[in-house]
């Protein structure tokens, strides 16, 4: 017997109504456990403000947006870094059409939208699937777009993303794109202006639990390239030695068997972190003579695993510590020849000179107790008012 179109409507809707009652309870039933590190979609972010984007470009290429998810609290707020995976290219300069929408230009091996609005209404077609979670604020997630969507917004099919939540008043400054100006911190200045400041965030905790996560084998786990256990016994050992999360070529370790990583194509774009287990390091202001032989061994170490695990040679890989550090707690950065970021002059110190800064100081002596170090500070970061109020740019 042939249902009536008045009953097929009414079965329709019912179902309708269900999912939707049904997609309600879910949401209240665990409305509460929504975090950083496990989203399915960005529905529930709400834009506020747009920090960097083709127009305002970041550094490391990203669209950063910055508002809060419905899920937050009133006073909390989140960002939100987008871009494209990389696409293969001739060269960095070409311009083509992409859709029926509008152009994209190809900068670096990136689709860049040339409308704002089309990245921003992507938000709520993406579709996530996490590709590190740190079990704090930062999660990070591969997003992608149905190729009708695609075809309707005129964007890339495939994002990197990066979510902070809640991020800090810091984290906010930081994602910023900004002019910079440069100091020159003596000892003295450093006692009163960047060493309280590190002290009040170490202090915070949970702006390093991501890191304390990683060294008690919480979360990552599978990511771990080496690490070297604390010995009470050896002051040399105590590092962990895990992929930069920027590097979002890397092999995914659930996909992908470690042996399979070496001389894989991502490892054009290498990129580690080391991670020393002693919590009493912050900075490159906090490194001792007694240091000496973490860091000869991090060294030595750091670069051999890179060479096993990757087949990349001591001889294309860069080694540095930044000043001033994103976070402070003591890492050191591994990366390719080949990659730009991050490595200004007044930014990153070579890990070799600073070794041997240290061993040429005096005896009785500790040289970055001591020494004078420059680097840049944004005008809106607190770092700046305090540095200011301690006479920083005072005349001489």
């Amino acid at each position: 017997m042939p249902i009536a179109a008045s009953q097929l409507s009414f079965f329709l809707v019912s179902s309708i109504l269900l999912s939707v009652a049904a997609l309600s309870w879910k949401r209240r039933r665990i409305g509460s456990k929504w975090s950083a590190t496990n989203l399915i979609h960005l529905r529930d972010f709400i834009m506020e403000e747009v920090l960097t984007d083709e127009v305002t470009p970041s550094p490391d290429g990203y669209t950063v947006l910055l508002g809060r998810f419905t899920w937050q609290g009133r006073d909390e707020k989140a960002i939100l870094k987008m871009r494209p995976e990389q696409l293969p290219a001739r060269d960095n300069a070409v311009t083509r059409e992409h859709s029926h929408t509008g152009k994209g230009i190809l900068k670096n091996g990136f689709w860049v939208s040339c409308k704002r609005q089309s990245l921003h209404r992507a938000l709520s077609h993406l579709s996530l699937r996490v590709q590190l979670e740190s079990g704090a604020e930062y999660g990070y997630y591969s997003g992608s777009l149905s190729p009708l969507s695609m075809a309707y917004l005129g964007i890339p099919l495939t994002y990197h993303i990066e979510v902070i939540a809640p991020a800090s008043p810091r984290q906010i400054v930081r994602a910023h794109v900004e002019k910079r100006v440069l100091i020159r911190e003596s000892p003295a200045l450093y006692r009163v202006a960047l060493g309280p400041l590190a002290d009040e965030v170490r202090g915070e905790g949970r702006s390093l639990q991501w890191v304390y996560n990683i060294l008690e084998h919480k979360k990552e786990a599978e990511r771990i390239v080496f690490e070297d256990p604390p010995d009470p016994l050896d002051s040399s050992k105590g590092f962990v030695l895990v992929p930069d999360p920027k590097w979002k070529s890397h092999p995914d370790p659930s996909r992908t068997p470690k042996e399979e990583w070496r001389h894989h194509p991502s490892t054009s774009g290498l990129a580690c972190l080391a991670i020393v287990h002693d919590r009493s390091i912050g900075s490159l202001r906090d490194l001792r003579r007694r240091h000496l032989p973490l860091l000869q061994s991090l060294l030595a170490k750091g670069l051999a695993a890179i060479e096993a695990v990757y087949g990349v040679g001591k001889e294309e890989v860069r080694v540095f510590v930044h000043y001033v550090p994103q976070f402070f707690h003591f890492h050191v950065h591994f990366s390719r020849l080949n990659l730009a970021h991050g490595i200004e002059v007044e930014r990153a110190h070579l890990l070799s000179d600073v070794i041997e800064k240290i061993e040429r100081a005096p005896v009785g002596e500790e040289y970055y107790e001591n020494a004078s170090i420059s680097y840049t500070v944004k005008k809106s970061e607190e770092l700046y008012g305090r540095l200011q109020k301690a006479g920083a740019w005072a005349p001489v």
